[in-house]
């Protein structure tokens, strides 16, 4: 009883770091390119909606499986495409 306690305030402690820290770097991956769909995790993908594109990058289009370097906002709402891996198609290649 007492160790369970002492583990749910550890949890609480790292999720309370991970959530305080502004932005993070995260690998995405382009599912669908049109309309443009991009995974972020297992549980978790997002459209246009969620990223800023900026132009250079927008212009050349995207391909499905290909890997975007990722920033996350604050609060994880939003995502900036910093880049794209170039020849990356799957997760064992990016580690």
């Amino acid at each position: 009883m007492h160790n369970d306690l002492i583990n749910i305030i550890k949890r609480a402690a790292m999720e309370a770091v991970e959530e305080s820290a502004p932005m993070r770097v995260i690998i995405g991956k382009v599912i669908k390119s049109i309309p443009l769909t991009v995974s972020i995790n297992q549980k978790l993908a997002v459209d246009e909606d969620f990223l800023v594109i900026p132009e250079r990058i927008k212009k050349d289009g995207f391909k499905e499986k290909e890997c975007l370097i990722l920033l996350r906002q604050q609060g994880g709402q939003q995502f900036i495409v910093l880049d794209k891996i170039g020849g990356a198609t799957d997760d064992t290649q990016i580690k």
